[in-house]
């Protein structure tokens, strides 16, 4: 959490990076003046958190022959065998959403917060495939509920994103990764509305009540 989200965040409500990256990386991390603390601290009015996946930490089982942010952090990420993958090779952990949005929220006192990307890539290799997209859709109840599950704990969650509208160009893998909750035909352009997108229609429609309520798992 530290080194992927706290170096960005702890400046802006802290005025500094987090006092354990600073024993670890020393001079490499840069100062702050006391009047650039003074400007940054508590600058910002929201946090907008683009959450898809999460790992599991653990101690390296030996020293790492590798330099750079991956050996800084200190710890070698894992995921769990029983998690689910998407087509990006991501493990889809509903708990990890509800888990970070604490910590945040712990962390800063409860600022807000709004989610301004979750989503899922599924394999879908033709528009009859895409339209039954159970996975993706499973994806998004498990993930707001877990944003109900946050907002029971006092988390000051104001908004929810969910990322894609429709299936675009996805950075290094091109046209290949599809996010969309509308399958778009390339060629043609053509655009049809998903399952998910089904679902996530009568979700906001409702307010969240069309997702049943479930204790937390730990």
């Amino acid at each position: 959490m530290l080194f992927q989200i706290a170096w960005f965040t702890d400046p802006v409500f802290r005025g500094d990076y987090p006092p354990e990256m600073r024993a670890r990386l020393g001079d490499r991390l840069p100062r702050f003046s006391e009047s650039e603390k003074e400007l940054i601290t508590n600058s910002t009015d929201f946090i907008g958190l683009n959450y898809y996946s999460s790992l599991r930490t653990g101690v390296f089982s030996e020293d790492p022959t590798w330099s750079g942010y991956w050996a800084d952090i200190g710890a070698e990420l894992s995921s769990d065998p029983a998690w689910e993958k998407n087509d990006m090779g991501w493990s889809t952990v509903a708990d990890g959403l509800r888990e970070m949005l604490s910590w945040i929220s712990h962390r800063y006192s409860h600022p807000m917060i709004v989610i301004t990307e979750n989503g899922s890539a599924e394999h879908e290799p033709d528009l009859r495939t895409a339209l039954n997209d159970e996975k993706r859709r499973s994806y998004f109840e498990g993930h707001i509920r877990a944003c109900g599950q946050a907002i029971e704990r006092g988390v000051n969650l104001q908004g929810y994103f969910a990322w894609s509208l429709m299936d675009n160009f996805e950075w290094q893998f091109g046209y290949k990764r599809r996010f969309g909750l509308c399958y778009v035909d390339f060629d043609s352009l053509e655009r049809t509305p998903k399952a998910s997108a089904l679902f996530y229609r009568d979700v906001v429609k409702s307010r969240g009540r069309k997702i049943e309520r479930k204790d937390e798992v730990n």
